[in-house]
């Protein structure tokens, strides 16, 4: 049980049974048609910084736009009929295994860990209305 709940800007602190948990808002994923239009967009007009890219096996390209301690990933893919807008949500995580474990004691189970890049890895999962909530640990 969650004894207190501190909010500051994209950071909750958990304090449990004396033990500090730290969850930070990551990035928000925004599926894009036009990789160049959206990047003049997110670049050019809003200020932000083009940060990393990756090429994925699945053929999505993705950029990571970074706003001060916030990012946007920009997730294009070649003939992906699906509407542009809003994918998911990421959540920074020190420990994916106590985050999966406390998941798991609520009810709710992620998909499996994948590596992202050198140094962070991932999992996906539903939240209670089926948003797509992304867990990162590590840096990209």
């Amino acid at each position: 049980m969650i004894k207190n709940i501190e909010k500051t800007s994209f950071f909750l602190l958990f304090h449990e049974g004396g033990r500090l948990l730290m969850y930070s808002m990551a990035h928000v994923g925004i599926r894009v048609q036009d990789l160049h239009r959206s990047l003049h967009f997110y670049v050019d007009a809003l200020g932000g910084m083009k940060d990393k890219e990756f090429q994925m096996p699945s053929g999505s390209h993705l950029v990571f736009v970074r706003f001060a301690d916030f990012a946007v990933e920009l997730i294009c893919k070649p003939g992906d009929d699906r509407v542009p807008g809003r994918n998911h949500v990421a959540i920074s995580v020190p420990s994916m295994e106590d985050a999966l474990r406390r998941l798991g004691s609520c009810g709710f189970a992620a998909g499996p860990v994948s590596p992202m890049g050198d140094h962070a890895r991932n999992c996906f999962l539903n939240g209670p209305d089926g948003e797509i909530i992304e867990f990162c640990e590590g840096s990209l």
